[in-house]
């Protein structure tokens, strides 16, 4: 828990002052701290106090367990009679820290005293491993802590494991640092690490179904012994807001940063001590907290969740080491993640450098190197800048050049994505003010290259910024330009920096006469936590050779040994070392699950992040082809056969799903080896989760056979092949990396090598592209074996993957690309079959093999990070050793002499004196360092005020006893508690005659109550200070576990706040999916709606165009048939004579009486037609359903209808009258309208002229059986009516011809 900020955002340049500067209810105005006057009655006090902590903690095995039981009763509130395992961890750990706070303050007191020049080195990550051993064996206090522990009942062994890894690292990055902190301790540099205190690490692997899954890594779960919080170290870091110019009081124009967001960062402490000497460092870690951490307005109004919302945001800056940032949200993270631990880490150096009185900012590149560990902490170019320009006032070039004198890079990797590159508008909206100090910097750079370069690509290639992919800022580009030096890990890695990487700027530097600005320092590794701490059999058997420890901090000592490399005495000793390493490997796998393996075969290593370019996937390809081999082979060639155990292990990346792959085909392999009869026995497979420091004091010891494979030119240096070869392992492996300057130191027949060089690269690049690029027989069996579903175990997932990698692999021409064999495997094959093969037939002469491995190990000084660092400290920081004087031993006064060899007084002739222990140099407790030793005339007075006080008679001893009570007791409880007041003048009982001694003898209750009296007051005095130590103690205690219980109790609440979210995000989501599947069905019902309404409106559109088009038709024969009416009204002719009718009608005399028969059965027919007929007068068809018309169509009809009534009735009555007259003819009967099917007019039955024609029947209905619809129908209608008016018209043309006379015959 932390306070409230007593910073205002919209206040500008208020950095480098601590929080315990301000007053919480001031003005931002800081204060100075009060300090007892001089001849104040508080000055004695704190002489006392000073007085008090003059000595340091006694490290006998008594003092020891007293210090333990105390810790267990009052630290930890248990009992002393019984507590576990776990609580002794803890109790002796407290213990040991309290021993390494008071080398940690005299060391930096004594920093301070010399005003030495200090290095800081500022990194984003430091994997450091358990600090309980290590910090037993850099304090030599291993053995007395062993022997008390034993004496409780406990074994210091059993307690380690009770120790949390710290989740601060993940890899080599962040254990060199770990080493490189330790190396500074032990060489008593004066160097600080600065970082961040990660509350979840980056994540603690789980394997499920061979998957990686990912889960936090809870740490702080239980506290921490080892590291010390610094609430009054806090500082604020600013997020966001704008930048306002302003003129300042000289009137020159500047620039402030004001608004956003403002996120504390309070300190953390981690004391590293060193090896072999009095110094301990720190490593000072930041914790993200926010400016408020409760509202509790949001709280009042049951907004719980946003009442400690704005800690939730502050905490994500330090949850997690490399927060996934494959999304924008994940780049910001990351990037503010970064500006904060620099933006901290510099406002605290630059304080602790300024605070000195009458300090130049120009002394700073003097005093202070920065050390920027990879581009994570490359910021701090900007932020030294913003710092120095705005917050303390100096001018442009003066503040640039301090800051490019003041820091260093070193650059860790040649993979591209490593090369950091920010997004302008991300900079712009989180630190506007470093964009702008960016765009400046880049602007002065531009017009100095194009000064000396002209405008072109060499010069882009230069500029801190970039226009593609994206518009960003190149933070590699800005590391070289603002540093000192720049350095590569290793020499083919910084040739590669020189040549490629930077090329430009190295080139740049050259032409401006810095040829010494890129160097390369190789990394290493530290002797004392690989060889002393995790494989304590070997470093005990260099021990027994070399007579001392020496050798842990002058790693050339151990070349002396080479020349016993062939004794087969030192062999055996050897070989037995190894065998206890693989013993103590194979119960760490069958204690965690992992694999039951045998110790009497060779292991076979490869444990690193997992990445494609360290191809732990052509790894999996050989142990696949060796399976096949044992396979295929018959049992008595199996036998041949060296065993081998096979062990991968790593982290990936959560976003890394190739790499996530291969730990899943590491696995299955595992699974199918390991559970073949035929093969298990002589090959075992296994993928070791969650690799960790711990894991590798485990592992490393054990190795015969390490893997570091990685295609040439790819890895800078790489220092897991240092662990493993300072163990006695040896190395199959690529001229890549440190491999080269490891087989240059150890020989070339300890490492085994394989694969194409660096300058190799380009040509098989070329040939593949040509088509040249085949693949290895060997190889293609084990790509056909995947293929086939072997190693998938059914996993429809898995193979698709697997098949994935192999195609990918198998894309010849693309070699070298992302596209295709990107780290060139099926290249590197065959060679490394031969490589392994080799290792076989090596190992199989132990001898041999026993030789190789003591004569790498002992060639491994080259690669100590003391000398790494030693060469740091000279070439690039320019900083000396600083060792902290040893602590003065006193020696035993003369009167504790005289007392020890004096026999006991006589009660009557002196008194009873309390025993006074006599401190010894080791393993009792030494007194703190004095700079000023005591004159010899003070401890002379000292002497005899101790004689004295042996020799006093009672009444002096009385004096003594008033006076001790007015002054205060000495501070030093070890030399003795039965001292008298010191006095200046000579003792009068000297000169008192004889006679008074006898008068005033010393009564023996007297000088026991004296004695008893001032231990009485010792006691209490004593009693106060513990009781005073467990309050604060307790006090500590409470305050630790209050945080620990509300930080598990905001994590259950966002734990549950996550559930809950999730769960509404679900719902939500389901009902969404519900949603639209109701819209989608809305919408296809609407569809279905609108489809079936159109194919209505469709139909009903048809059905009226055809009851219109049948009207018309209706309407036209109505109109023709009564035209036709008329035309035949008019074509009435007067009647023939009776004679010539007869004469026409036929022989004889009957045509009379003929016509008359058939003009009654004609009358008869007519009145049967009307009968019949419709209302209308047409006769209705039986077989065509006579259609509803509207009523407007009826009325039409209607009156249609009768008008044909009154035209029918008309014939009638003429046929009467001419009946009657006799005279006139009666009218040809009209042919009727038939279809072209139907017999013409004339032909057929003369009983029956009429049927189905006329005006009683009409025309037939178009769609009526014989007659056409539509336009056809209407086209035959026409047709038949102009035929009938060419019959009618020929009639009337030969009745005019005949000259009337005669009718002419029905027909």
């Amino acid at each position: 828990m932390t306070t409230s900020s007593v910073w205002d955002p919209n206040a500008a340049n208020f950095e480098m002052q601590r929080k315990a500067s301000f007053g919480l209810f001031s003005t931002g105005d800081p204060s100075e701290r009060p300090m007892p006057a001089k001849g104040s009655s508080d000055k004695d006090t704190h002489e006392k106090l000073w007085a008090l902590m003059k000595s340091y903690k006694a490290n006998d095995i008594e003092s020891v367990q007293r210090d333990i039981v105390a810790q267990v009763e009052y630290s930890l509130a248990c009992t002393r009679f019984s507590f576990s395992k776990e609580d002794a961890y803890r109790a002796t750990s407290l213990a040991v820290r309290d021993r390494l706070l008071e080398s940690f303050n005299d060391t930096n007191d004594w920093y301070r005293e010399k005003d030495v020049k200090r290095a800081y080195y500022l990194s984003a990550e430091y994997l450091l491993g358990r600090a309980f051993q290590n910090a037993l064996v850099n304090l030599d206090l291993e053995p007395p802590f062993k022997d008390a522990l034993t004496g409780l009942g406990f074994e210091l062994e059993e307690l380690y494991p009770y120790e949390a890894d710290p989740g601060l690292g993940n890899g080599g990055l962040g254990r060199l640092a770990a080493c490189f902190l330790d190396s500074m301790a032990t060489l008593s540099l004066p160097c600080w690490g600065y970082g961040i205190r990660y509350s979840y690490g980056i994540f603690k692997q789980d394997i499920v179904d061979g998957w990686q899954v990912e889960k936090p890594d809870y740490w702080l779960a239980k506290p921490v012994p080892w590291e010390i919080p610094r609430p009054d170290v806090t500082y604020p870091v600013r997020f966001g807001g704008k930048c306002e110019e302003y003129c300042d009081e000289a009137g020159a124009w500047r620039t402030r940063w004001v608004g956003g967001e403002i996120i504390q960062a309070m300190a953390y402490d981690n004391p590293i001590p060193g090896f072999d000497t009095y110094n301990t460092n720190n490593l000072r870690l930041w914790r993200a907290l926010p400016s408020e951490e409760f509202d509790f307005q949001a709280f009042n109004e049951f907004r719980y969740s946003e009442a400690v919302d704005n800690r939730r945001k502050a905490e994500d800056l330090s949850a997690v080491l490399y927060p996934n940032d494959d999304e924008y949200e994940g780049k910001l993270l990351r990037l503010k993640q970064q500006y904060f631990f620099v933006s901290a880490s510099l406002q605290d150096l630059l304080r602790e450098f300024i605070k000195k009185p009458d300090r130049q900012w120009s002394e700073l590149p003097k005093k202070v190197a920065v050390q920027m560990n990879d581009t994570h902490p490359t910021m701090a170019v900007l932020e030294m800048m913003r710092l120095l320009v705005d917050v303390q006032r100096l001018s442009w070039d003066e503040a640039w050049e301090l800051t490019k004198k003041t820091c260093n890079y070193t650059n860790h990797t040649v993979m591209p994505e490593a090369l950091e590159k920010w997004p302008v508008d991300m900079m712009q909206e989180l630190l506007p003010r470093h964009l702008n100090i960016c765009g400046e910097i880049n602007k002065r750079f531009m017009e100095e290259l194009t000064k000396m370069y002209g405008d072109g690509p060499k010069v882009w290639g230069l500029s801190l910024f970039q226009e593609e992919p994206f518009k960003g800022i190149r933070m590699g580009n800005i590391a070289v330009l603002g540093s000192n030096k720049i350095n590569g890990v290793a020499a083919l890695h910084t040739e590669i920096v020189k040549k490629e990487t930077f090329a430009d700027f190295y080139q740049y530097y050259l032409a401006k006469g810095e040829k010494d600005k890129f160097v390369n320092m190789t990394n290493g590794v530290t002797p004392r936590r690989w060889v002393h701490c995790a494989n304590r059999p070997l470093s005990d058997l260099y021990t027994k050779y070399l007579g001392s420890h020496k050798w842990l901090v002058d790693m050339n000592l151990l070349k002396a040994l080479q020349k016993k490399k062939d004794d087969p005495a030192m062999q055996k000793e050897w070989m037995a070392a190894k065998r206890q390493a693989k013993e103590r490997l194979v119960a760490y796998l069958k204690g965690n699950d992992i694999l039951d393996a045998d110790p009497d075969t060779l292991f076979d290593c490869q444990f690193k992040r997992i990445h494609e370019y360290k191809r732990q996937l052509l790894n999996c390809f050989y142990i696949i082809h060796r399976y096949l081999l044992l396979k295929q082979a018959s049992p008595s060639e199996r036998a041949k056969f060296q065993k081998r155990t096979c062990l991968i292990g790593g982290k990936a990346a959560p976003a890394y799903q190739n790499a996530k792959t291969i730990i899943k085909l590491v696995g299955n392999i595992g699974k199918i080896v390991n559970n073949d009869p035929d093969v298990s026995p002589y090959l075992k497979v296994a993928f070791v989760p969650n690799y960790s420091v711990t894991a590798a004091q485990a592992i490393i010891p054990a190795s015969d056979i390490s893997e570091h494979i990685s295609t040439a030119g790819t890895e800078a240096s790489g220092t897991s092949n240092m662990k493993f070869v300072m163990n006695g392992g040896l190395i199959i492996g690529t001229m890549d990396g440190a491999n080269i300057e490891i087989r240059e130191e150890g020989g070339e027949d300890t490492m085994f090598i394989f694969g194409c060089l660096e300058t190799d690269v380009p040509g098989i690049k070329e040939k593949a592209a040509a088509g040249t690029y085949p693949i290895d027989g060997r190889l293609q069996k084990v790509f056909d074996t995947i293929k086939s579903g072997t190693f998938s175990l059914g996993d429809d997932v898995a193979h698709g993957k697997f098949c994935g990698l192999v195609d990918k692999l198998c894309n010849i021409t693309a070699a070298g690309t992302w596209e295709g064999d990107r780290y060139l495997l099926i290249n590197d094959f065959p060679s490394y079959v031969a490589a392994q093969e080799k290792v076989d037939k090596t190992y199989a002469d132990q001898s041999k093999w026993c030789a190789l491995s003591i004569q790498a190990a002992t060639s491994m000084a080259q690669f100590s990070t003391d000398r790494t660092i030693s060469e740091y400290a000279k070439v690039i920081w320019g900083i000396e050793s600083s060792p902290r004087p040893a602590p003065v031993v006193r020696s035993a006064s003369k009167s504790d002499l005289k007392e020890a060899a004096a026999p006991a007084p006589a009660p009557a002739a002196a008194p009873k004196a309390e025993p006074k222990a006599s401190p010894k140099a080791s393993p009792k407790a030494a007194p703190k360092a004095e700079p000023k030793p005591e004159e010899p005339e003070k401890e002379k007075e000292k002497e005899k005020s101790e004689e004295k006080a042996s020799s006093s008679t009672a009444k002096e001893g009385a004096e003594d006893k008033d006076k001790d009570k007015d002054n205060k007791a000495d501070g030093d409880a070890k030399e003795g508690d039965g001292e008298g007041k010191k006095d200046d003048e000579q003792p009068k009982s000297s000169e008192k005659p004889a006679v008074e001694k006898v008068e005033l003898p010393m009564d023996d209750d007297e000088a026991d109550r004296i004695v008893m009296e001032r231990k009485r007051q010792q006691q209490e005095a004593r009693q106060r200070a513990l009781e005073a130590k467990k309050k604060a103690e307790e006090e500590m205690q409470r305050k630790n576990d209050e945080e620990l219980a509300l930080a598990k109790r905001l994590e259950e609440e966002a734990k549950q706040q996550e559930e809950a979210r999730k769960q509404k995000a679900i719902e939500r989501k389901k009902k969404e999916e519900e949603e639209a599947k109701e819209r989608e069905l809305r919408r296809k019902r609407r569809d279905e709606d609108r489809i079936r309404e159109e194919r209505r409106r469709r139909d009903e559109a048809d059905r009226r165009r055809r009851e219109e088009d049948r009207r018309r038709r209706e309407r036209e024969v109505a109109r023709r048939r009564s035209r036709s009416r008329r035309d035949r009204s008019r074509s009435r002719r007067p009647r023939r004579s009776r004679s010539k009718s007869r004469g026409r009608g036929g022989a004889g005399g009957g045509g009379g009486g003929d016509r008359g028969r058939n003009r009654s059965r004609s009358r008869r027919r007519s009145r049967s037609r009307q009968n019949g007929a419709s209302k209308d007068g047409a006769r209705r068809s039986p077989s065509v359903r006579r259609p509803r018309l509207s009523r407007s169509a009826s009325k039409r009809r209607r009156s249609r209808s009768r008008s044909h009534k009154k035209d029918d009735t008309k014939p009638g009555t003429e046929e009467k009258k001419e009946e009657k007259s006799g005279d006139v003819p009666p009218a040809p009967a009209l042919p009727a309208m038939v279809p072209p099917s139907s017999p013409p007019p004339g032909e057929g039955n003369t009983d029956k002229p009429n049927e189905g024609a006329g005006e009683a029947g009409g025309p037939p209905q178009a769609g009526s059986p014989g007659v056409p619809g539509g336009m056809e129908g209407m086209a035959s209608m026409v047709m038949q009516q102009a035929m009938i008016a060419m019959q009618m018209q020929q009639q009337d043309q030969q009745t005019a011809a005949q000259g009337g006379g005669g009718a002419p015959a029905d027909s």
